[in-house]
């Protein structure tokens, strides 16, 4: 190592060290207080971060650095800056949003401005579980996402996400959201997308991973438009879409809609046998979307 590296390595032990003394805080009852947060760490890794004979590597050990300036009352990033990190990423594409059309991507674009919005691509997706409920009517009555996210910027504070709809078609439903809070939503004039700001409970560093939970009551669209499904910007390890009508609305017909970005524009379509659950699955997609869309009487 040069002597620019061995000193950047230095600065984290020597604001550690530190920041110990100033708040008069023992190792001892550091390591008690990381334990009950949630965040353990050995008492003989703490000891070598303060001495510099060990460094903070990986999400696990950048959270705990994350939580000590919690515990220690300092400044957000006054020790998680003097990190040096190594990425751990694996392999990161561009962040590609599959709207469908040129024209949609200006609308998501003027969208997230007026918003004030983060970018989409400074976090991603390593799995997308979404729960769809069918009330009586066919219409989608609710739906749930669980989201484990990951950052891949150095310093996360807030989440963007973006719902698109044909022109006219889109509602605001009602959100609650879990690991967070809806900070702020914006829907577009033409009603073809909706964009809301998550606030994350505590700042995600880079590498590092969190649950998201969003949960949504009543239509996002029209109810002619008998369809739901999620987008992915990057490749998603997991998706699982998880639709579960009502006995007295199984659908007549049921179609997979699945575009991946790099193979197609046009949506790829294929028939499902309608059925009280419907679930689709699938590992290593993307950036792409996947959709269910269904009907009664003959196939629109």
């Amino acid at each position: 190592m040069n002597q620019q590296g061995a000193r950047d390595r230095s600065a984290f032990s020597r604001a550690f060290a530190e920041a110990l003394v100033s708040r008069k805080r023992s190792l001892t009852r550091l390591h008690r207080q990381l334990a009950d947060a949630g965040d353990p760490v050995s008492l003989a890794t703490l000891s070598s971060w303060r001495s510099g004979t060990r460094h903070p590597d990986g999400a696990a050990s950048l959270a705990a650095v994350e939580r000590i300036e919690q515990l220690l009352d300092l400044e957000p990033g006054s020790l998680l800056d003097r990190v040096i990190r190594r990425s751990r990423l694996g392999a990161l594409g561009d962040a590609t949003t599959p709207f469908g059309s040129p024209g949609m991507d200006v609308v998501v674009a003027e969208t997230l401005d007026e918003l004030r919005a983060p970018p989409l691509g400074i976090t991603r997706e390593l799995s997308i579980q979404m729960t769809s409920e069918v009330d009586r009517d066919g219409n989608v009555a609710h739906r749930s996402f669980e989201l484990l996210v990951q950052g891949v910027a150095p310093r996360v504070t807030e989440i963007s996400y973006v719902m698109v709809s044909p022109p006219g078609r889109l509602v605001v439903p009602d959100f609650e959201v879990i690991g967070g809070r809806l900070d702020r939503l914006r829907k577009h004039e033409t009603s073809q997308a909706l964009a809301f700001v998550v606030a994350l409970d505590r700042p995600l560093v880079h590498g590092a991973t969190e649950m998201i939970g969003l949960r949504i009551d009543g239509p996002c669209v029209a109810p002619e438009d008998r369809e739901t499904g999620s987008l992915a910007i990057r490749a998603v390890r997991n998706i699982v879409l998880w639709t579960r009508f009502h006995p007295e609305a199984v659908p007549d017909w049921a179609d997979e809609m699945e575009v991946q970005v790099a193979d197609a524009v046009e949506p790829v379509l294929r028939p499902i046998r309608p059925a009280v659950s419907i679930h689709q699955a699938r590992h290593d997609f993307g950036p792409g979307a996947l959709a269910l869309r269904w009907g009664y009487g003959e196939r629109g």
